[in-house]
């Protein structure tokens, strides 16, 4: 593999550690503002969602977020060992 392949893919790994906590926050949101009786945020965790009717998308967003933090997070081990530093190079220098 290229050291500019190896790049690509650190980078879009790196946009999926930025994507998924946005799209997991926009998810909740909306499903939120569907919700009409019964769910407050104040009162109830993200994860009561999931017993709400249409609970099926807040578990949706969940496997979601994970696939995405689990992306992230072998971006930031693949970084550590293609830079040999101490901290992930996950910038790509045109």
């Amino acid at each position: 593999m290229t050291t500019q392949t190896t790049d690509r893919r650190l980078v879009r790994a790196g946009w999926a550690g930025i994507i998924g906590p946005f799209l997991f926050f926009a998810t909740w949101m909306v499903q939120e503002l569907f919700l009409t009786e019964g769910y407050s945020p104040i009162s109830h965790s993200v994860s009561a969602l999931a017993a709400w009717p249409h609970g099926w998308v807040q578990n949706v967003n969940f496997v979601l977020f994970g696939l995405f933090t689990i992306w992230f997070a072998s971006a930031c081990t693949a970084g550590w060992r293609f830079s040999g530093s101490a901290s992930p190079d996950l910038h790509c220098s045109p």
